[in-house]
C-alpha cells in the first residue's frame, strides 16, 4: 500500500493453476490489516515456509478467501513486467504462483544482461548504453527468484534508535571523511525521510527479491552451490532500516529480523551490538555520495563455489605446481618474535604495529586495496550468535558481524532456515563456502588481536569508504560499481569439533575428557591432530582440500570469475585452521601454503598472493600461532602474548592455561593462575615456519605435502605427538617434554 496507485498485471485465469499478467490496469490500494494474524507472525512471519502467514478465519474477519486476496494483492502491487535498470525479464508473463493461502512471487528473469532492443531502464530508453550508476539485484546461473512485501513497521524510526543506544552505550557523533558529519537527529531524520519515506530501491521487483533456485524446496540458505546474487548498497540500507523496525517479509522468514529478535538472555540483538552496528551503517548510508537523490550506489556481490572438489583431484592439481607460486608473503603483528627472514614481507599498507593504544594494519582493518579477508566461519557464516549474543563475542568470525554489517545483513538475511538453536546446525545464516564482495569495514578498531574492539566505546570508523576505493566490474554483462576495500571470503577448516568425535582408525582411543583433549590441542598435543587417513574426515588432505575449493577461482561460476579477477588481488589469512577448531597450527600452515599454491595459478597469470599474518595473541585460539615460530622466537611469542583484555577472545573456560585440571565449566575459570594464553613453551620447537619456506621454497606443493603425510605417519605421528611436524620436516630433533 506505500507504493500508492501503481500499473499492475490484470488478475486472470491461467491454465497452470495460478495467476498470469494480462492486460495493464490501474487500481488503488489503501493500508489494511489481516484479522487472525497474530503480532508475532506480522513480527516474524511464517518461520518454515515461503508463503505469507496464513490468515485465518475470526470473528468478523470475513471470509478466508477475501483475507488471501487481500494478501495476495498487497505483495502482486507493481508487478507489471517492466525492465530493471540494467536487466530485463526472459519471458512475456510474470507468475505470481498462490497456492492455497500462499502469496509468494515466482519470476523467472535472465539474469543480468545489459540493456538493449529487448528492454530500456528506468527512465531511459532501449538504446541508452548500461551504465554504472543503478546497480540493482540480479541472481544466477538460475534466474528464479521471488519478491516479497513489507509488513508494517512494529517500532518508530525513534524508538527502534532508542532500542539499540540505551544507557549502557551512548551514540557517537561522527565525521565520515567522505561524506560528512552524522548525528543522532540527522541519521533518524534521513532514515524516516529519504530512505523509507523517499524512492523504493525495491519498487521494480515488487517486493524484496530473493533468490529462490527450485532445485531444493527446503534449503538451508537461498544460495544453493554456483549461485551468486547482487544487491545494490542502497537496497541493502533499506533492509537494514527495516529490519531494525521490525517490519517483516511476508512469506519470507529471513534471518535477519528473526535474529534481531531473538531473546539472549535480557537483551535481544537489535538492542546490543548489532542493533548498534545496523545504525552507524546507517550513518554511513545517509552521507555517502554515491545514495544521493535516491541512487542505488555501488553494488554487492555473493557467490558460492559451485562443487567441493575430491583430494584426489587436489593432489593430482597439485603435481607440477611450485610452492613459489603461492606468491607467500608474511606480516609479523605484535608478535614479538624477530623478523622471518627468507620470506616476501606483506606491503606496509596492510602490515603496520599497533601503537598508542590504537590497532594497526592487518588483513582485518583493511588498507590493502584487493586484499581478500578470510574468515574462520563455522559451517554457516556468523558463527555461534544465535541465541547466544546480544553483541561482540566469540571468535573472529562472531566479530566480524558487527564490524562489517553488510556482510552480517546478507548472511542472516538470505537464509529462511527454520532451526532456533546453532547447535542443531539450522539456523537462518548464509552456509559456506561464500566469497562477499564489496562489503566495508564500517565500526573501528577491529584487527586481528581485536584488542582495540572495546563494545563500551564501539563506534564507526571515520575513514569508511564510500566512492574513492570503487571500481567497475562486469556481472553477467552489466557493469556494476564495488567497494574493493574488503573482499570477504568465509570458509572453515574440515575439523569442527573432531577432539569429541568418535575418531578415525588408526589414531589412539578417544580422550572423554574433553577439557584435556582442548588443553592438548592448544598446545599443539592432540594426538587426533596429526591424522591422515583417508577414511578420516578430519585428516591433514581435508584441511587442504578446504582451503583449495574455497580458493580456487575454477570453483566458481563463470559469470562472476571475472569480477573475483579484478577485485581480489591477495588474500589475508591468520591462524585458519587453528583457532578455535583447535587444529595444530603448524599443520594448519602448511596446508594454508601447500593449498594455496595449487590454487593461484587458476586466477591467471598475476596469481592470488597468500598474505599470511603471524600473531602472539589472535582473538581465536591466543598464543597457539606461536608455535609457527623455532625456538626462543617461539618463547618470545608466547611471552608477548601476555594478558589480552577480556572482550578481545573467547574461550571455553576449561581450555584456559593453568586452569584447574577438574575444571569443567564454560565460563572463565579464576585468573590466575588460569590464563587465555597459550604458555607452554615445551610445545617450541627447534625449526620454524622460515626454515620449512627456505627447505621447500624451490620445490613442488605435491612434494610437501607427501613429505607432510610421511612425517605424521611416522616421528610426527599420533604415537609421537610430543615432536614437532616441522622439526621432523626437517629432520631436528624436536624438544620433548
Amino acid at each position: 500500500s506505500h507504493y500508492g496507485p501503481r500499473r499492475i498485471g490484470a488478475i486472470v485465469p491461467s491454465s497452470r493453476g495460478g495467476l498470469r499478467t494480462g492486460r495493464p490496469v490501474s487500481i488503488m490500494m489503501t493500508p489494511c490489516r489481516l484479522d487472525g494474524v497474530s503480532d508475532e507472525e506480522l513480527l516474524l512471519g511464517s518461520p518454515a515456509s515461503a508463503s505469507v502467514a496464513p490468515a485465518r478465519r475470526t470473528a468478523g474477519a470475513g471470509s478466508l478467501a477475501t483475507a488471501a486476496l487481500a494478501a495476495g494483492l498487497l505483495l502482486l502491487v507493481g508487478l507489471a513486467p517492466r525492465s530493471a535498470p540494467g536487466r530485463h525479464a526472459v519471458g512475456d508473463e510474470v507468475v505470481a504462483a498462490v497456492q492455497g493461502k500462499a502469496a509468494a512471487i515466482v519470476t523467472p528473469v535472465g539474469g543480468a544482461h545489459s540493456v538493449g532492443d529487448e528492454g530500456a531502464a528506468s527512465g531511459g530508453s532501449a538504446t541508452e548504453p548500461a551504465a554504472v550508476r543503478n546497480p540493482s539485484f540480479a541472481t544466477g546461473p538460475s534466474p528464479t527468484y521471488r519478491s516479497f512485501g513489507w509488513s508494517a513497521p512494529a517500532k518508530s524510526v525513534v524508538y527502534a534508535f532508542d532500542v539499540a543506544f540505551g544507557r549502557d552505550v551512548a551514540w557517537q557523533d561522527v565525521d565520515f571523511d567522505e561524506g560528512g558529519a552524522v548525528t543522532r537527529e540527522s541519521v533518524i531524520e534521513w532514515v524516516q525521510k529519504d530512505l523509507l519515506g523517499g524512492v523504493d530501491p525495491f519498487a521494480e521487483f515488487g517486493g524484496v527479491p530473493v533468490p529462490f533456485p527450485p532445485q531444493d524446496p527446503s534449503p538451508p540458505d537461498q544460495l544453493p552451490p554456483g549461485q551468486w546474487v547482487t544487491y545494490s548498497r542502497r537496497q541493502l540500507c533499506y533492509v537494514a532500516a527495516k529490519s531494525l523496525l521490525g517490519a517483516t517479509t511476508f512469506g519470507y522468514a529471513n534471518g535477519l529480523l528473526r535474529y534481531l529478535n531473538t531473546p539472549s538472555g535480557s537483551c535481544t540483538p537489535a538492542s546490543g551490538d548489532f542493533g548498534r552496528a545496523l545504525w552507524y551503517y546507517l550513518a554511513a548510508c545517509s552521507v555517502d555520495p554515491g545514495l544521493a537523490k535516491d541512487a542505488q550506489g555501488p553494488g554487492l556481490l555473493v557467490a558460492k563455489p559451485m562443487w567441493q572438489p575430491s583430494v584426489e583431484d587436489v593432489r593430482d592439481a597439485a603435481e607440477g605446481k611450485p610452492l613459489s607460486g603461492a606468491g607467500l608473503r608474511t606480516c609479523q603483528y605484535n608478535d614479538g618474535a624477530s623478523p622471518l627472514k627468507g620470506i616476501d614481507k606483506v606491503p606496509e599498507a596492510a602490515c603496520k604495529q599497533p601503537t598508542n593504544g590504537e590497532p594497526g594494519m592487518d588483513f582485518m582493518t583493511g588498507g590493502l586495496p584487493g586484499q581478500g579477508l578470510v574468515d574462520i566461519s563455522a559451517a554457516w557464516l556468523g558463527g555461534y550468535i544465535w541465541g547466544n549474543n546480544c553483541g561482540i563475542g566469540g571468535g573472529q568470525d562472531e566479530r566480524l558481524m558487527v564490524s562489517m554489517p553488510e556482510v552480517f545483513v546478507l548472511a542472516f538475511f538470505l537464509s529462511e532456515a527454520p532451526g532456533a538453536s546453532p547447535y542443531n546446525g539450522g539456523t537462518p545464516q548464509l552456509r559456506q563456502p561464500a566469497w562477499i564482495l564489496g562489503a566495508r569495514q564500517v565500526l573501528a578498531g577491529l584487527d586481528g588481536t581485536a584488542a582495540f574492539f572495546d563494545p563500551k566505546t564501539l563506534h564507526a570508523k571515520g575513514s569508511t569508504p564510500m566512492t574513492s576505493d570503487l571500481v567497475t566490474v562486469d556481472v553477467d554483462g552489466f557493469p556494476m560499481a564495488m567497494s574493493t576495500s574488503s573482499p570477504f571470503l568465509a570458509f572453515m577448516s574440515e575439523s569442527q569439533d573432531y577432539e569429541i568425535s568418535d575418531g578415525c582408525h588408526g589414531l589412539p582411543g578417544k580422550n572423554r575428557n574433553r577439557a584435556d583433549a582442548t588443553r592438548k590441542a592448544r598446545d599443539n598435543r592432540n594426538p587426533w591432530q596429526r591424522a591422515t587417513g583417508k577414511d578420516c574426515p578430519f585428516a591433514f588432505e581435508k584441511q587442504v582440500r578446504a582451503w583449495y575449493g574455497a580458493t580456487a577461482l575454477t570453483s566458481y561460476d563463470g559469470s562472476v570469475r571475472s569480477v573475483l579477477r579484478t577485485m581480489v588481488k591477495s588474500l589475508g589469512t591468520g591462524p585458519w585452521g587453528a583457532g578455535l577448531w583447535w587444529g595444530d597450527s603448524q599443520l594448519s600452515t602448511l596446508a594454508v601454503w601447500i593449498a594455496h599454491a595449487v590454487a593461484a595459478p587458476t586466477w591467471g597469470d598475476a596469481g592470488l598472493n597468500l598474505d599470511y599474518y603471524i600473531y602472539s595473541a589472535f582473538t581465536e585460539n591466543p598464543g597457539n600461532q606461536c608455535f609457527v615460530h623455532s625456538a626462543e622466537d617461539c618463547a618470545a611469542c608466547l611471552q608477548k602474548c601476555g594478558t589480552p583484555p577480556a572482550f578481545s577472545y573467547w574461550i571455553p573456560g576449561f581450555a584456559y592455561s593453568g586452569v584447574d585440571p577438574n575444571y569443567q565449566g564454560w565460563e572463565p575459570p579464576p585468573m590466575p593462575p588460569a590464563k587465555a594464553c597459550v604458555v607452554a613453551r615445551s610445545s617450541c620447537g627447534k625449526m620454524g615456519f622460515a626454515d620449512v619456506v627456505s627447505a621447500y621454497g624451490g620445490k613442488t606443493a605435491a612434494a610437501l605435502w607427501r613429505d607432510v603425510e610421511e612425517a605424521l605417519r611416522g616421528d610426527a605421528g599420533p604415537d609421537h605427538v610430543h615432536a614437532n611436524p616441522f622439526d621432523v620436516l626437517l629432520h631436528a630433533p624436536g624438544r620433548e617434554t
